[in-house]
């Protein structure tokens, strides 16, 4: 069958079939009066039968048997048929037989609201409200499973003013069993910097019933194309070594005063097909460390209080909340230990730190709502010590000091319980 609104043909349709056939005569008296039997009617309704009616006499008859029938086809073509017959006759007067056969077509399809239609097709932005039901006209479903295909998850869960733990929340099993599922999808899995989209397939398969309380089995589907906004990125290091603080103070740290240890610009741009300028979403920094800091003092190592603990660096957001605009911007981080004192014989620093590029679009027209959604992750790690030589501080890296890791495009959310706020961040 031909595509239905504009998408592919629907992965199975409802068909239901009905037939009506009548028969009867009716005969005239001739000079030698009636003659018996004088006619005959015989249908077949050439379905299972709903009705049947049939009457006969010695001057008329008439038989009449209506049938229905209800399937379930799939593919892009299907043909039915069946052979319903009606037979009247008499010798001397009138007779008639009536056959009809009707059928009608209930295409199932998964009807996604929150898209934005160009060209015919549907489409979507990563981190944009989807919501997928199955329409099957005037037939009810009772029970549905839904598979969706691609990167979909349920949205990322972060109170952003008491960030105490921030998780990507999986779409459930029994999300997956409900009329309508809304969701999001996290990337497009295409692994590219670029702006594109690729397609993604919703289907469901459902139990609806017929007229007479029979269980159906159908399935819907749909296709979407899921886009990403096109992005940049890139990082920077200085060196890890003892710096001069203000009020000349000194430092164990990543970078200088000016430059920090860890840089890092970049620039968000949505596709213009969902906006742009003020209407264009907006774009963060967001960071996870693992700060370990210690002083030596007279041979007692002390360490800082979430010396090895992983966690938030601090708050949510890092830094940002940029349109999607195209503009560039820089950000980054000089993690360091200090001011340190004549009363220390050493310091000594070891920072592990994963930096995510995040993204969250503008509202969609169906109000299903917004989350943030990953587009670039960069490693790094700061490395040093410090010596207090006779007064004068000593500051040396730790094998390459600043080492970074750019792991590109992701589609993996930052995940923590805790909010690390020791060390000079």
């Amino acid at each position: 069958m031909p595509d239905f609104d504009g998408d592919d043909p629907p992965a199975s349709c409802i068909v239901a079939e009905n037939t009506a056939v009548s028969a009867n005569w009716d005969t005239q008296e001739t000079s030698g009066g009636y003659v018996a039997p004088s006619g005959t009617a015989t249908v077949d309704s050439g379905l299972p039968e709903v009705y049947s009616d049939s009457s006969a006499g010695d001057t008329s008859g008439s038989a009449s048997k209506s049938g229905y029938r209800i399937t379930v086809q799939s593919g892009a073509s299907f043909s039915v048929s069946c052979a319903p017959t009606a037979y009247a006759y008499t010798a001397t007067g009138p007779a008639e037989a009536n056959v009809m056969y009707v059928v009608f077509n209930t295409p199932v399809t998964v009807q996604l609201d929150g898209v934005t239609m160009s060209n015919g097709t549907q489409n979507i932005p990563i981190g944009q409200g989807i919501r997928c039901s199955l329409t099957a006209g005037d037939y009810t479903a009772s029970t549905w499973s839904w598979a969706i295909s691609g990167d979909p998850f349920a949205g990322f869960a972060v109170d952003e003013n008491n960030p105490g733990s921030g998780h990507a929340q999986p779409i459930t099993n029994e999300m997956l069993h409900l009329a309508s599922v809304t969701y999001f999808y996290r990337s497009t899995g295409l692994n590219s910097m670029d702006a594109g989209s690729k397609q993604w397939w919703v289907t469901c398969v459902a139990t609806a019933t017929d007229g007479v309380g029979n269980p159906l089995q159908i399935t819907g589907q749909a296709h979407v194309n899921v886009w990403q906004s096109a992005h940049t990125f890139v990082p920077d290091k200085d060196s890890v070594n003892v710096w001069p603080g203000p009020n000349q103070t000194q430092y164990l740290r990543a970078g200088h005063n000016g430059p920090r240890g860890v840089t890092w610009t970049a620039s968000v741009t949505i596709p213009p097909l969902f906006g742009g300028g003020a209407n264009s979403g907006k774009w963060i920094f967001n960071q996870i460390v693992t700060p370990s800091f210690s002083y030596t003092i007279n041979g007692q190592e002390t360490d800082s209080p979430d010396y090895g603990v992983t966690g938030l660096d601090s708050r949510f957001v890092y830094d940002g909340k940029w349109d999607a605009d195209g503009g560039s911007h820089t950000s980054g981080d000089s993690p360091g230990i200090g001011p340190l004192t004549a009363g220390e014989s050493g310091a000594a620093m070891n920072v592990i730190a994963q930096t995510w590029m995040l993204y969250q679009p503008p509202p969609g027209g169906a109000g299903l709502g917004t989350t943030w959604v990953p587009l670039h992750e960069l490693g790094w790690t700061a490395k040093g010590q410090a010596i207090n030589n006779n007064g004068t501080w000593i500051g040396k890296a730790v094998g390459d000091g600043i080492v970074l890791t750019d792991y590109g495009p992701v589609s993996v959310l930052p995940d923590w319980s805790h909010i690390d706020m020791g060390g000079a961040f």
